[in-house]
C-alpha cells in the first residue's frame, strides 16, 4: 500500500536538505502522526517549538504547498492504515472461521505415524516453516 507522507518520514530518503530545526518539526509529526489533522498550524508551532515559516518550509520540502496540504495527506494515509488493518483482522477471522479441524486432527494423527516431515516454505513463510521445523525437532520428529 502506497503512503505519501508516512514513508517520507521514516525513510527520511528526500533530496532536500533540513536543518536541525526542520528536522525536529519532521520527528515531530512522525512521533504525533495520528494528531496531526486534528492541529492546526499555531498549535504544531507551539508543540513543536518552532516557528509557522519552519513548518511551511518543511511542509514545502516534502513536495506539499502548505500545512493544510500535508493534513490531508496524512488524514489519507491514516485512512488506508485503518482500512489495511480492518482487512487483516477481517481475513484472520474468515481463515480461523473456516479452518477444518477435522482434516487438522487426520493430519496430526499421518504426522504421529511417519514422524517425518517435509515442510516448505518460501519468502515471509519460510521464517514460519523454520519455526516448525524447529518445534518438531524439539518434539522428536524428523523435520527438514
Amino acid at each position: 500500500m502506497e503512503y505519501k507522507v508516512i514513508n517520507l518520514l521514516q525513510t527520511r530518503e528526500l533530496k532536500a536538505k533540513f536543518t536541525k530545526s526542520e528536522e525536529s518539526i519532521l520527528d515531530f509529526i512522525e512521533k504525533n502522526f495520528d494528531k496531526i489533522p486534528k492541529y492546526s498550524v499555531v498549535k504544531l508551532c507551539e508543540e513543536a517549538y518552532a516557528s509557522q515559516a519552519s513548518v511551511n518550509r518543511v511542509c514545502k520540502k516534502l513536495g506539499f504547498k502548505g500545512f493544510s496540504e500535508l493534513k490531508y495527506s496524512i488524514e489519507q494515509d491514516l485512512e488506508k492504515m485503518e482500512s489495511s488493518k480492518s482487512l487483516s483482522i477481517n481475513n484472520t477471522f474468515f481463515y480461523i472461521e473456516n479452518i477444518n479441524f477435522q482434516d487438522v486432527q487426520g493430519i496430526a494423527e499421518v504426522i504421529k505415524e511417519n514422524r517425518k516431515i517435509l515442510i516448505y516454505g518460501l519468502g515471509a513463510s519460510q521464517i514460519t516453516a523454520s519455526y516448525l521445523q524447529r518445534q518438531l525437532l524439539y518434539l522428536g520428529f524428523q523435520a527438514i
